[in-house]
């Protein structure tokens, strides 16, 4: 298709982990990239995933679940207005802890992600080249693939990782420590969902040694209309 879309092949290509790697001139790269772009409009949707992380109380925690009848793994439109208005008030009954939003095309793999990584001197040796330095990550990955059918939007994916999360601590009054807590196994593992536009997968944790739960909300979106 690329060859149809330039009249000619690329000197070297290869597949490497999903994607094409081009080996040519300048030009004969600027015209596949021009090519690919081309194929895209031509052949793929394009899509959305919104990820956010949230805390929860338990009465909040309760009520959307109730209205979200059928699927636990599931947000209603009415479920996700309530938890965006508790996020928004000050002394709400959720917290949002952090979140990210990107775009891709159908069934293609892409990656929300959202926080920093920070280097630390843990050590010095003799010199500066004896330095040992310790990496701390803040945030998630989310690993997810979007597309649609008769049914509706459909996501499938993985927390890839999720890391010492802001306001995810409890403080022990005895010793001022704070514990970070990440989210727990059970978000970790695959999801596979089908929602209707403006609805959303939830994948929920507890949060060890109190009632409230760590939320990770799924908000994947077709942006074109289907072909």
């Amino acid at each position: 298709m690329i060859k149809e879309e330039i009249g000619a092949a690329p000197g070297k290509y290869e597949l490497h982990r999903g994607a094409i790697i081009v080996r040519d001139t300048r030009t004969t790269i600027q015209e596949v990239a021009a090519a690919f772009e081309t194929l895209h409009a031509r052949y793929d949707r394009r899509v959305s995933c919104e990820a956010s992380i949230y805390r929860l109380d338990a009465a909040l925690a309760r009520d959307l679940e109730r209205l979200s009848p059928g699927s636990p793994a599931h947000l209603s439109s009415q479920a996700l207005a309530v938890l965006d208005r508790a996020s928004a008030e000050t002394a709400g009954h959720a917290r949002l802890l952090m979140g990210g939003l990107v775009s891709g095309y159908e069934e293609q793999r892409i990656h929300v992600t959202c926080g920093r990584e920070r280097l630390h001197v843990a050590g010095l040796g003799n010199g500066r080249e004896d330095a040992l330095y310790v990496a701390s990550r803040t945030g998630f990955v989310l690993d997810v693939r979007v597309g649609g059918d008769e049914r509706g939007i459909r996501a499938a994916g993985r927390l890839a990782s999720a890391s010492l999360l802001p306001g995810s601590g409890e403080k022990v009054a005895a010793s001022g420590t704070t514990l970070e807590t990440s989210v727990v196994a059970a978000s970790m593992q695959p999801f596979d969902g089908v929602v209707l536009p403006g609805e959303a997968i939830v994948l929920r944790s507890q949060l060890v040694g109190s009632d409230e739960t760590i939320a990770v909300v799924i908000r994947p979106a077709l942006l074109d209309a289907p072909r």
